[in-house]
């Protein structure tokens, strides 16, 4: 049997993943309320060094909505698929920020869920349940929960430079983990660009 699942979905499962701390670190989400002030494009003049960069005590809550489709090949022949939908909703709360090495350690909640899908396969804690993320300001995780480090939980939630960047440049992130379902060798391959910059909120 031959799953053809996999390599789609891990760039689909990391594309997921990305949403969280985009949404906790970038601080736009008063300014995207209906009605709000829209965030103000400005023009950078001189390189910048892209980081996550929340306050402590800072709480977010973002919705989530999952589309996956599951092809099973018994050789070129599709012997079934399986469509999934999820709606999930995340909150996460800026614990504590390391002074010395600049860690950021998140609360991650699921609080609410309607759907078959397994969040687990996702990134994201199962309806009720929780865990403590701790990630490096360039986005490396260094700790999950209790999760094994060759998880998918310790994808990076977000891809940032190493080095100052100027609107046009492109960086590179490549990682890889073992599947929980079927113990396969998962691998993504991600290029990013910096396309805009824009003022929002108090940052």
């Amino acid at each position: 049997m031959k799953n053809s699942t996999p390599q789609n979905l891990s760039a689909f499962l990391f594309s997921v993943v990305i949403l969280v701390v985009c949404y906790i670190s970038i601080g736009c989400s008063t300014a995207l309320k209906i009605g709000g002030p829209k965030p103000e494009k400005i023009t950078l003049k001189e390189p910048v060094l892209l980081q996550i960069n929340p306050q402590a005590g800072e709480f977010e809550r973002t919705r989530f909505h999952s589309h996956s489709i599951s092809e099973t090949y018994e050789g070129p022949t599709l012997r079934y698929a399986v469509t999934e939908v999820v709606d999930f909703v995340v909150e996460s709360k800026t614990k504590v920020i390391d002074q010395k090495n600049g860690s950021i350690e998140f609360l991650l909640s699921t609080t609410e869920k309607s759907g078959p899908t397994n969040l687990g396969d996702l990134g994201f804690p199962e309806i009720g349940k929780s865990f403590d993320l701790v990630v490096t300001p360039q986005g490396k995780v260094l700790k999950a929960g209790k999760f094994p480090k060759t998880s998918l939980y310790y994808v990076p939630p977000i891809s940032l430079p190493e080095k100052p960047v100027k609107v046009g440049d492109t960086w590179e992130m490549s990682h890889t983990w073992t599947s929980a379902s079927n113990g396969m060798p998962m691998e993504v391959n991600l290029v990013s660009i910096f396309k805009s910059v824009y003022q929002c909120g108090a940052y």
